[in-house]
């Protein structure tokens, strides 16, 4: 029995408030239409990245980068660390929840990245310093280009110039 001036309302309009609440959050949650691909926050920064072979009886520390082009010229420095490689340790069997291993390896060479912060898209007259404890152990001169990298995918745009040298 229902308490004067009340409605007895059925059974299946109870739910309905809370049915329309829950699509009103879901439509708030849900991906953008089209299966369109969300751009994050990931940043780059304009610079230089090395890739320096191995150098028997050297033990690189630094360098200097110097990128020269019409305009002037624009300089960075690069902490330099022992490069690795992955070599495959095998895996406990083929199925999706198997486990693999990997070790990683010293080749003997180095990488790096020096921050140009001014750097611009373009053709570049690069200097490259090698050093060892501060002494120069090197130099070599090569031309380069700095494209334009998207972290996202170029449709999040955030292009960033970098070039790269192999030594």
């Amino acid at each position: 029995m229902q308490p004067a001036g009340r409605v007895a309302r059925p059974e299946c309009m109870r739910i309905v408030p809370v049915l329309a609440f829950g699509v009103v959050a879901l439509a708030g949650c849900g991906a953008s239409g089209g299966g369109e691909r969300g751009c994050t926050t990931i940043g780059a920064r304009p610079g230089v990245s090395l890739d320096i072979a191995p150098r028997p009886g050297q033990n690189l520390t630094g360098a200097g980068v110097t990128v020269c082009d019409g305009t002037g010229c624009r300089t960075g420095h690069a902490e330099l660390r022992p490069a690795t490689v992955m070599e495959p340790q095998g895996c406990t069997g083929a199925a999706p929840d198997d486990v693999c291993g990997a070790r990683a390896r010293a080749t003997g060479g180095w990488y790096g990245f020096a921050d140009v912060p001014d750097l611009r898209a373009g053709p570049y007259e690069t200097t490259v310093v090698l050093t060892s404890g501060g002494t120069e152990v090197g130099r070599t001169t090569r031309n380069t280009a700095a494209r334009l990298g998207y972290p996202n995918g170029p449709g999040c745009g955030g292009g960033v110039p970098r070039a790269e040298i192999r030594l």
